[in-house]
């Protein structure tokens, strides 16, 4: 008699998503699961289930996407030189539990070169429309946003179904406005950026907005009539793991109804305090 096997549809469901089908298939044959019931399952569980969430990660070379990943979501990536960074995509597929799972790809950003460029807007078009949420990094201490803006305008927003999948990422504030004034420091024992460093991030957070509703007309921080903050932009340090969970809880909501497969367990700041503190 010929072995029964499951269909080739369900089969590539499991494989898809990460599943070894002909061990899946032998345990639950084991446990006294019909191959029948587990097509059933298969079937009703691929809309919810077994549907990856996929987040895209853009930026320029030196803006710290791989440490942003590394820290927000307990991957272990190599990073960068900081000169070259990311020249090619790269993604990996994380179990978050023993069914759901989460894909991050990792893009180049634009403005390396002109050959370049053609490349990764190609790279734009294919991947951007797959994205539950695109998160879009940029350096705190960087004031030519002109190349941002254009990014955005002209190959990300075009290639994504709606602009609140957009996320931006202000990294690395623990920069910013080192050397400017002596109140503007990094508070390394406690981990935290100083009261007047603190305005400054917050200050660049709106610059940062009202720049980028100017070149898209798309405003990425806002306020609903109940005064609950929908803001698409967050400044954190990936370095110093400073807000990731604001970045976590911004990146959930734009994931909408997929966002309960976004792990939430960001990398401690608590750890980097020192004794003292």
């Amino acid at each position: 008699m010929k072995k029964k096997t499951l269909s080739e549809e369900t089969r590539k469901l499991l494989i898809d998503n990460g599943y070894d089908v002909d061990q899946l298939q032998i345990k639950l044959l084991e446990n006294g699961m019909t191959l029948a019931q587990l097509e059933q399952i298969a079937e009703e569980t691929q809309k919810v289930t077994m549907k990856r969430v996929t987040i895209v990660v853009i930026g320029a070379a030196g803006v710290g996407k791989t440490s942003t990943i590394n820290a927000a979501f307990g991957v272990e990536w190599k990073v960068g030189d900081g000169e070259r960074g990311t020249e090619f995509m790269q993604e990996a597929v994380f179990d978050i539990d023993e069914i759901h799972k989460m894909k991050i790809i990792d893009l180049p950003g634009i403005g390396d070169s002109i050959d370049r460029d053609k490349e990764t807007a190609e790279l734009y078009k294919k991947i951007l429309p797959t994205a539950d949420v695109v998160l879009y990094i940029i350096q705190a201490d960087d004031r030519a946003f002109s190349e941002v803006q254009y990014s955005i305008k002209e190959y990300v927003l075009p290639n994504i179904s709606k602009a609140s999948k957009l996320v931006i990422g202000i990294n690395k504030v623990d920069l910013l406005g080192l050397g400017t004034d002596e109140n503007i420091f990094w508070d390394e024992d406690f981990n935290l950026p100083s009261p007047v460093q603190k305005q400054y991030i917050e200050k660049k957070c709106y610059q940062t907005a009202k720049y980028f509703a100017r070149a898209t007309g798309i405003k990425i921080l806002w306020f609903t009539k109940k005064k609950i903050n929908k803001k698409r932009i967050v400044a954190y340090s990936a370095s110093k793991r400073f807000n990731l969970g604001e970045l976590i809880r911004v990146i959930c909501d734009a994931a909408d109804e997929n966002s309960y497969k976004i792990p939430i367990h960001p990398a401690s700041p608590v750890e980097l305090m020192s004794d003292k503190a």
